[in-house]
């Protein structure tokens, strides 16, 4: 059996695929920060994915569940790689609710009642991942359970505690920065303005 990822494997893999950002953006929430992460794009490097796909695993293994489901778009490889490592069925809500067709809000096979557990690639404050569980809810699925790669360490765990949800997370943003900064992939001071916006709560 191969080894799990540590957390400096993934700092690393992270950095390697370009998926950790640093210079200046501005977030849909219009706050300004000196990084970017673009899990989304995970699915370009399926043997990094495949190690993310087994941290997952390992995360997963003492908890039931039935099926994966997992929120559009920035999970969808993270998912689907999951999906097909514990060999278990995949659901997902759509961005927006189809009136034509079958009309279904949830796409893939599902009974109600079943237990799912959910994926996703980060979290901030855990306000959209509630957001996420309401079709879900709405379709008789139950999720306890929710897992990300990466949390931003922004007050999601007891957020999601008060409405009844577990939050299990790999590692924290500022640990993935620590790592990469304490192996010398970014300048200091690039490094220094990293770790002040993910301290400044």
């Amino acid at each position: 059996m191969s080894t799990t990822p540590t957390k400096q494997d993934i700092a690393l893999g992270i950095h390697e695929a370009g998926l950790l950002n640093f210079g200046d953006f501005t977030y849909k929430s219009g706050i300004k920060s000196p990084i970017y992460m673009n899990l989304r794009n995970l699915g370009s490097y399926p043997s990094f994915l495949a190690k993310v796909s087994q941290v997952f695993e390992h995360m997963m293994k003492d908890v039931n569940y039935e099926l994966i489901a997992g929120i559009p778009y920035g999970a969808i490889p993270i998912m689907c790689a999951v999906s097909m490592r514990t060999k278990t069925p995949l659901i997902f809500p759509r961005k927006e609710s189809k009136e034509y067709g079958m009309a279904k809000d949830i796409i893939g096979d599902f009974k109600s009642g079943q237990v799912a557990a959910l994926v996703d690639d980060l979290v901030t404050n855990g306000d959209s991942k509630v957001e996420s569980m309401i079709p879900l809810t709405n379709a008789g699925i139950v999720v306890k359970d929710i897992f990300v790669l990466l949390d931003y360490d922004r007050g999601a765990t007891e957020l999601l505690k008060s409405q009844g949800y577990t939050l299990h997370s790999f590692m924290t943003t500022r640990e993935a920065v620590d790592i990469i900064g304490g192996k010398g992939l970014i300048d200091d001071s690039m490094y220094q303005r990293a770790i002040k916006f993910l301290s400044d709560k």
